[in-house]
């Protein structure tokens, strides 16, 4: 009959594994297993007592690593890590390792029993994969999601200390004319240059990374009025005198630049971006590179001064207790009965009269407010759920939100062992917010789900999502956007449009919602061509109360 050893022992081998035990009394280490697999070796490995075994760990890792052997008793002595080991070809080799410390009465630790794996080839594809999240594969820079995240970074910075700090947008012009030419390799070239010719100009404490296709952006820290204006000349004279050179041919440089100061009068990195956006449409329209420094006119001065004041309207609303929910039912398309409830906020004045969403809803997130007012409605609408097991919402997150890791934090604390909870609660993402970064989107909804929560979709059919791309965000409910409803039966292409998300949707798996049913005789086409729920003011405007 087959010994337990030699069971462990093939078991171990089959499962590409190694284990140990280390006698730290005795400092004595001894393997089971293919050992010569973990360190290269052709012979058995010279890895036999404890001082050896810590050489072989990357120094980087070993403080970390040997942390581990003062896991109290209380948490059982269990660990589980990943490091470095050095092979006998002078290599590294990544490994998993699970194990458990064995401690006396006084909690001193007696010996280290542990299984390795070696996981090198995934490191590589995490690494891999972590460098494509957060750069542009081609130039190696930043890209738009992580340029984003060092401008709100700057944003914040700049308004704690009272830093002056700038950003600024370069494009390139008639990519496409030199694409129809000489081809895309030529392209890259241009692309490439360009940003060799920003990099040059930058300083070490700034930050650059390629927002588009045709775009940079460049986070400038520390940087006044005239540090900024003497960058934009060597700027506009380098992509003027500079050439790059593609077989035979000397490419010159179109470029426009625009640029903004903040902290100023900007609240969000979006916000910056968007000025940043229009001086570089006011360089293009002075000629071939020109660079513009954003100002704003005395109109929008104004506009500002009235946002200004709604702002503070916001804040003492958050602050006095004056924020509140309206609902909107949606309604199962078969039984026309409320399946649950989308939350829209809503605040009130010093009189507490409602101030109208249009009104303050573009400051809110123009200032960044939409962060606080979405904090309140993920608690407001988790104390809803606690007190009414049987109902169920729907809240809106902002763009801002989407990327926000702290109220994520949050939501999956207000989750813990709450499964229940969580199946109650729907998230509610536009189109335009999912396709502004892909892949966050992608990573949120994921996150999202896997607390259980449902993720809705929202507005679809008002952006330039295609079906393809949806299939890649895995959301449990798509919501047809208004546009789409409104005429349904007087528009061929709305219906065409409807029949084939619901057939994708039956396809894929996730529920679909019309909104803005306003007649019954919409209602009951969209109910024929397969949509799951119908919200609309058919059905009920929102309103302050659940009560019907």
């Amino acid at each position: 009959m087959t010994s337990k050893d030699h069971l462990s022992r093939m078991a171990l081998l089959a499962a590409g594994d190694v284990a140990y035990c280390w006698d730290l009394v005795s400092d004595e280490i001894s393997w089971v297993g293919d050992v010569s697999s973990l360190f290269t070796s052709d012979g058995e490995p010279e890895v036999s007592d404890g001082e050896a075994f810590i050489a072989r760990i990357n120094e980087e890792d070993l403080a970390a690593r040997l942390k581990l052997l003062d896991i109290p008793e209380s948490e059982g002595g269990r660990y589980e890590c990943e490091y470095r080991l050095r092979q006998d070809d002078a290599a590294f080799a990544w490994v998993h390792e699970r194990g458990q410390v064995e401690s006396d009465d006084n909690g001193q630790p007696l010996s280290v029993a542990g299984v390795m794996r070696i996981v090198t080839e995934r490191k590589q594809k995490e690494r891999m994969l972590s460098h494509q999240t957060n750069y542009d594969e081609l130039t190696g820079h930043l890209n738009k999601s992580r340029l984003r995240d060092a401008l709100h970074n700057a944003l914040n910075y700049g308004k704690r200390f009272q830093v002056p700090n700038a950003y600024l947008l370069v494009g390139l012009n008639g990519l496409a004319d030199v694409h129809h030419d000489l081809g895309r390799d030529a392209v890259d070239a241009l692309i490439l240059g360009a940003g060799q010719i920003i990099e040059r100009a930058l300083r070490s404490i700034d930050t650059i990374g390629r927002v588009d296709t045709d775009r940079f952006g460049a986070v400038l820290s520390n940087c006044d009025e005239a540090g900024l204006n003497g960058l934009l000349a060597r700027l506009v004279d380098s992509f003027s005198r500079e050439r790059v050179y593609y077989g035979d041919r000397s490419l010159s440089f179109s470029a426009a630049i625009g640029a903004v100061q903040f902290p100023e009068d900007v609240h969000t990195a979006t916000e910056i971006m968007g000025r940043a956006e229009t001086a570089l449409m006011e360089s293009r329209a002075q000629g071939v590179n020109k660079a513009s420094i954003y100002r704003p006119s005395e109109e929008e001065r104004y506009k500002l001064r009235n946002k200004i004041l709604v702002a503070q309207q916001i804040e003492e609303a958050l602050r006095d207790d004056m924020v509140c929910f309206a609902f909107q039912p949606i309604v199962s398309s078969s039984s026309r009965k409320p399946a649950y409830y989308e939350t829209l906020i809503r605040i009130k004045d010093s009189g507490g009269e409602l101030v109208p969403a249009a009104t303050f809803i573009p400051v809110a997130e123009r200032f960044g407010l939409i962060r606080d007012l979405d904090r309140w409605g993920l608690g407001a609408a988790i104390k809803m759920l606690e007190d009414d097991p049987q109902l169920r919402l729907s809240i809106n997150l902002s763009a801002l939100t989407v990327t926000d890791f702290s109220w994520f934090r949050a939501l999956r604390n207000h989750l813990r062992g709450n499964e229940t909870l969580a199946k109650r609660l729907m998230l509610e993402i536009t189109e335009t917010v999912a396709m502004e970064d892909l892949d966050v989107t992608a990573h949120f909804v994921a996150s999202v789900r896997q607390l259980g929560c449902k993720v809705a979709l929202d507005d679809f059919g008002s952006g330039h999502t295609s079906f393809r791309q949806l299939r890649s965000l895995t959301v449990d409910v798509v919501k047809i956007d208004g546009i789409f409803v409104q005429d349904l039966d007087k528009v061929p292409e709305s219906i065409s449009f409807v029949r084939k998300l619901v057939s994708i949707s039956d396809e894929i798996g996730f529920e679909t919602v019309a909104e803005g049913v306003e007649r019954e005789e919409t209602a009951g086409l969209l109910a024929e061509q397969g949509v799951h729920f119908l919200q609309g003011w058919h059905f009920g405007k929102p309103k302050l109360t659940l009560d019907d």
